[in-house]
């Protein structure tokens, strides 16, 4: 285990050396702060967002996920934003509606962790972005708990 640990600790820093831009963030360490999901959540998939990703700034950067009916989706989010800047995750369905946001309006707040409970099977746009700043390094882990239980005989 510790060599396999080891082995992506390496790979890690390779991708963190080929993109210049973030050489002074250690994504192992943004990896380690957000990847602690809860117990009954499986890892399904993690992001590194980049500042290289957004040409001007203010612009959104979008992921492709199938997500499933029944389950909740934990997406966490760990960054190295400056004070005044907000790493934020907007999710929309297959229509491109917005169903889910780490920002509320209501509270004026931003989450760095948010619960959403899938209602559809299909493809959703999770559209990461950097606002009242410039872009910042960051990390996206999404985790899956599955509330449809089979009982197999």
């Amino acid at each position: 285990m510790k060599k396999l640990y080891f082995i992506v600790a390496i790979s890690l820093l390779g991708i963190v050396t080929t993109y210049g831009q973030c050489l002074d963030v250690d994504y192992m360490e943004l990896y380690n702060d957000c990847s602690s999901l809860k117990p009954d959540f499986s890892l399904v998939k993690t992001t590194n967002v980049k500042p290289g990703m957004f040409k001007y700034g203010g612009e959104k950067v979008e992921f492709k996920y199938m997500f499933t009916k029944g389950s909740t989706y934990l997406i966490s989010l760990c960054d190295r934003a400056r004070p005044g800047s907000y790493f934020e995750v907007e999710v929309y369905n297959r229509n491109h509606k917005l169903v889910a946001s780490n920002y509320s309006h209501t509270h004026e707040k931003h989450y760095s962790k948010i619960f959403f409970p899938c209602g559809a099977t299909g493809v959703y746009y999770l559209k990461y972005s950097f606002t009242g700043g410039t872009p910042s390094c960051g990390v996206s882990v999404v985790g899956v708990r599955n509330s449809v239980i089979r009982k197999i005989d």
